[in-house]
């Protein structure tokens, strides 16, 4: 390979890592580095490809899944005619919609006792960045709202990360939390940072285990 060509290779390599939130041109170069001399990138790239080619959105919670619908819709349809424990641990939350920012968070929420619905925006309403409402899906969160019967949202969406912890929630994300009040007049819209919901989870478990 000849060395514009290398060069022209490098640069886009480090142009794709840069683009990425929260990595700098610094780090870009060091992962595109890595990328050409370590082992394991090759499978890092395939893995990439994979997930790519086989996740899509699921239909009604939007959470990643490679069928129809992911394994918690599937499962809270399968035990919505049952009386099982499942099913009294999900009426903790009977009511209530958890609205996160990205995948991952919602299964960290999970991981805390949280067994309701919930919804993935993949974002926050951002113009500069062009995500509006329909990159985040808001008329597929009204459609869920209206289908499970939701009073109450809590939204889990972004902090000014610039700003350090305990920071108050992002521009964007009070703009999203704003768009949904108006979108659903009716219903209790509230955005929360992690110490409120992980609260407001403990209190519902707490609530039952006294029961």
């Amino acid at each position: 390979m000849s060395a514009p060509d290398f060069a022209e290779q490098f640069r886009q390599l480090v142009d794709a890592f840069d683009a990425i939130p929260g990595v700098g041109p610094q780090a870009a170069r060091r992962m595109g580095r890595y990328v050409l001399s370590h082992p394991g990138s090759r499978a890092l790239g395939e893995s990439i490809v994979q997930a790519r080619n086989s996740l899509n959105h699921c239909a009604q919670c939007r959470m990643f899944t490679t069928e129809v619908l992911c394994a918690d819709c599937i499962a809270a349809e399968t035990t919505a005619a049952e009386t099982t424990t499942e099913k009294t641990t999900a009426a903790l939350f009977s009511g209530v919609l958890l609205v996160v920012e990205q995948a991952d968070e919602a299964l960290h929420w999970r991981e805390q006792g949280y067994t309701g619905p919930v919804f993935v925006l993949h974002g926050v309403l951002s113009p500069v960045a062009g995500v509006g409402p329909t990159q985040l899906g808001l008329a597929q969160l009204k459609q869920r709202v209206a289908a499970l019967q939701s009073q109450t949202l809590w939204l889990a969406l972004q902090s000014d990360v610039a700003k350090g912890a305990g920071a108050e929630p992002s521009v964007e994300a009070r703009a999203t939390e704003l768009f949904i009040r108006q979108m659903l007049p009716d219903k209790d819209v509230s955005l929360m940072n992690d110490n409120a919901i992980t609260q407001a989870i403990n209190n519902a478990i707490g609530e039952t285990e006294c029961r």
